[in-house]
């Protein structure tokens, strides 16, 4: 659910993320999440040949824990041993053990325990009544503090492991960072020569690798409703528009092996055909929203009587995202369609019908809402609007005539 929460934010919202370095993301490429909360979460999300990302969970987080330091520092190597001899001598620790509200504990009472004499007493007892609270820590973390030295360990040890995640998954569209714990402590991810950024850029010989992961801080704590909503949204298409998709062909399923679902509010009080029929809407609009095919027995009807390349924003896109349009090439078509061509197939394809455009709204749209110069949008009622950018002033004018001189026949 996080992973497909990341699709539905805007990188230039400064409210709903934070960039941490200035690099371009690039369309199509992977998506990484890693967020530190209870856990260390992690997955990872690949566009498919149409350019819709699915979303592949990890558990990134159980991977070995590498202790790292200059020189002779030895530290976290001693963090390691700690934390062997606390989880019953096993002879590996997963990262997690250290990147997670309860690793920042697990190396603060390790500090405690190899410097008993820095320990501030009063804190201490504090952090016990609560049984380990990380909150705690964050509250007492003074320059020179074990607490500091623990917040210091763990953000560094967190940048290396987003490091690891980039170099494993190269995510050029972005690694975002998540979870409970990274909100709170936001304040570590700032600095660009701070001990976070420091720990993520340093990895020897692919290091300039990094220099094209877009890195973001997510500040939003609905990402796993959000996601979850769009991911049930999308299935729900796929199921109505008939799709099967290739990982569940020649799966055998029987009715009869399903749970019968609950009734709905309505049947109980006489309103079952009202919601019958909003059900029956819903499938429609959803099928009429698909895009529709060009077949070869139509191929005449839909043969082009002006055409031009033109920036288009899918309807999964954010118009304020200059890499979210896609160059495409367009054509208005004899039976009065408005036709693409696929990039991922090389098909021609029906965006909108004659019969949507009959009743469109079509206009120029505000350069206040979008990305791209010389945009122009369709407004079919009951659709989600489309947008479009020209190459000029004058090919969007030219676009915008054709399309109302098309209304009108």
């Amino acid at each position: 659910a996080q992973g497909y929460g990341m699709l539905t934010l805007s990188t230039l919202n400064e409210n709903e993320v934070q960039k941490l370095n200035d690099v371009t993301p690039q369309r199509g490429a992977p998506i990484a999440c890693i967020g530190a909360g209870t856990g260390l979460g992690q997955c990872f999300l690949v566009a498919d040949p149409s350019g819709d990302y699915h979303c592949y969970p990890s558990e990134g987080g159980h991977v070995e824990f590498a202790p790292r330091g200059e020189g002779n520092d030895s530290v976290q190597v001693e963090l390691l041993r700690h934390l062997k001899i606390k989880f019953s001598g096993w002879n590996r620790i997963s990262v997690e053990r250290v990147v997670s509200g309860k690793g920042i504990c697990n190396i603060y009472e390790f500090l405690a325990y190899q410097f008993p004499q820095r320990v501030d007493k009063v804190m201490h007892r504090e952090f016990l009544g609560k049984n380990g609270d990380a909150s705690v820590i964050a509250k007492h973390a003074k320059e020179g503090s074990l607490c500091q030295e623990a917040l210091d360990i763990f953000a560094a040890c967190y940048g290396s492991q987003c490091g690891s995640m980039s170099i494993q998954l190269m995510p050029f569209r972005g690694l975002f960072i998540t979870g409970g714990v990274s909100k709170k402590m936001s304040h570590i991810f700032g600095d660009k020569e701070g001990i976070f950024m420091s720990a993520y850029g340093d990895k020897g010989r692919v290091s300039p690798l990094l220099d094209q992961v877009p890195l973001y801080l997510v500040k939003n704590d609905d990402m796993g409703q959000r996601g979850a909503h769009r991911r049930a949204v999308q299935l729900l298409k796929e199921h109505l528009s008939g799709r099967i998709l290739e990982a569940e062909e020649g799966v055998d399923r029987d009715r009869d092996h399903l749970v019968a679902p609950r009734g709905f509010a309505g049947e109980a009080d006489g309103h079952a055909g009202e919601v019958q029929k909003l059900v029956s809407a819903f499938r429609e609009l959803t099928v009429r929203n698909r895009r529709l095919s060009i077949n070869n027995p139509q191929e005449d009807e839909h043969q082009p009587v002006f055409k031009s390349m033109l920036w288009r924003l899918p309807r999964s896109g954010y118009r304020m995202a200059p890499e979210d349009w896609m160059h495409r090439e367009m054509w208005i078509a004899k039976n009065g369609s408005l036709c693409y061509k696929s990039h991922a197939t090389g098909e021609g394809l029906v965006y909108w019908t004659k019969e949507d455009l009959e009743t469109a709204t079509i206009g120029i749209t505000d350069e206040s809402n979008t990305s791209r110069p010389w945009t122009f949008h369709i407004e079919v009622e009951g659709f989600q609007p489309s947008f479009f950018s020209a190459e000029s002033q004058e090919g969007r004018d030219f676009w915008i005539q054709q399309l109302k001189e098309m209304q009108k026949k």
